[in-house]
């Protein structure tokens, strides 16, 4: 018999633009829908960690330690679990916070969901037992552990491990008062615009810090925040039931060391709803140098310590001590984390005269290669495109 072979494409239509709705979240506990009732964080910072091909599958120790720099003494960490694809509550260790870690994980949803709103919003405080408070105006950080997929050696798991995370964050916005589609099942309005209410986690200024080969799982998930969440990093509050203006938003994305591992990756890239986005990196010939950052910074003097160990040392000047004797003069004024919205001198951030600092379109793909490409920019695709992808060692799989 013959065999007939035929190649074609097809395309499935793009996602709609969407309207921004960001109501303030109102606890039960709290009434009214003044600014004064937002439930809200001060900010939440999602800490992306580098991945080495083939290397360890446990959180580095300094991971940790950034987290509990940034909380200080009141706020609360949650560390992504891919086996039930849920956010868990930690302690100052990176153990069981209360020993109950490990029933976030396998309680029913709606309990796993009861228990985290309780959590966040201040009835169980982390390692502190403060005052109950409906008002959640603590730091959360959130610590995006991807190494179950970072470490295979193929082009394509960056991407899925944004996917989830993006997926992950929407739910978590959910618990907290976050919606997709209106009380009578419908997703989209007349007009074919998706309807959506940002909840708590996207009505904050959220941070996104990516060390290494994080920065690109880092750099796609913000795309697919100002694709279908374009207002996310801040809410619109309101005083006397007059919305006022959004002058709180901020979403910061900061790079250290930016990688691809060698395998085809997305590109870095500063996206259009990025209000801040700063780089720093410890390479030589600049090629980790990010031409659409805000603020690029090469480190010296380091010896053999990375990006992400002297970021470290701006947040917690105690672990600056460590870094090798030679090592760039951390007073932490003017410089890494004194630029982030919770430092309280945002205001005062830096920015380079000789970079193009323009933010790119999220419609546009920055997908490393032609082949690899899906559909549109931010692909319907779910979980990452497998089609065509570069595979460590090898130059190419299809």
């Amino acid at each position: 018999g013959k065999v007939r072979h035929n190649n074609g494409t097809f395309e499935t239509p793009p996602a709609p633009v969407a309207p921004i709705i960001t109501t303030p979240f109102v606890s039960p506990s709290s009434t009214g829908t003044t600014a004064d009732s937002f439930n809200g964080f001060s900010g939440v910072t999602i800490i992306t960690p580098n991945v080495d091909l083939g290397g360890s599958t446990d959180v580095p120790p300094s991971v940790y330690d950034l987290a509990n720099g940034i909380i200080k003494y009141s706020g609360a960490v949650l560390i992504y679990d891919a086996t039930s694809g849920r956010w868990l509550p930690i302690d100052s260790n990176a153990d069981n916070l209360n020993g109950t870690i490990d029933s976030y994980k396998t309680k029913p949803i709606a309990e796993y969901q009861d228990d985290l709103r309780t959590f966040l919003q201040g009835k169980t405080s982390y390692d502190y037992d403060l005052t109950p408070d409906p008002r959640v105006r603590r730091p959360l950080v959130l610590i995006n552990d991807w190494s179950d997929v970072g470490t295979l050696n193929n082009a394509g798991w960056a991407e899925s491990a944004a996917d989830r995370t993006f997926a992950s964050l929407v739910q978590l916005d959910q618990i907290l008062g976050g919606s997709v589609g209106d009380n009578t099942a419908n997703i989209y309005d007349p007009k074919g615009n998706l309807i959506r209410t940002q909840g708590a986690v996207f009505n904050s200024r959220l941070h996104f810090i990516g060390d290494g080969r994080g920065t690109v799982v880092n750099t796609e998930i913000v795309q697919r925040l100002g694709t279908y969440f374009p207002g996310a990093g801040g809410q619109v509050l309101y005083e006397d039931g007059v919305k006022v203006d959004n002058s709180q938003r901020d979403l910061q994305v900061t790079t250290l060391d930016q990688s691809d591992g060698g395998i085809a990756d997305p590109r870095v890239t500063t996206w259009e709803n990025v209000t801040y986005a700063d780089n720093y990196y410890v390479d030589i010939d600049n090629t980790a140098r990010l031409d659409d950052a805000d603020w690029n910074q090469r480190l010296t003097g380091l010896s053999g310590a990375t990006a992400f160990d002297w970021y470290l040392g701006t947040v917690n000047l105690e672990k600056a001590k460590e870094l090798p004797q030679d090592a760039y003069v951390i007073d932490g004024i003017l410089e890494g984390w004194y630029y982030s919205a919770l430092s309280g001198f945002s205001d005062e951030r830096s920015f380079n005269t000789n970079t193009v600092g323009i933010p790119s379109d999220v419609k546009i793909d920055n997908t490393a290669t032609r082949r690899q490409r899906g559909d549109f920019a931010v692909p319907t695709l779910f979980d990452g495109n497998f089609d065509a992808i570069s595979t460590f060692g090898v130059t190419t799989q299809a």
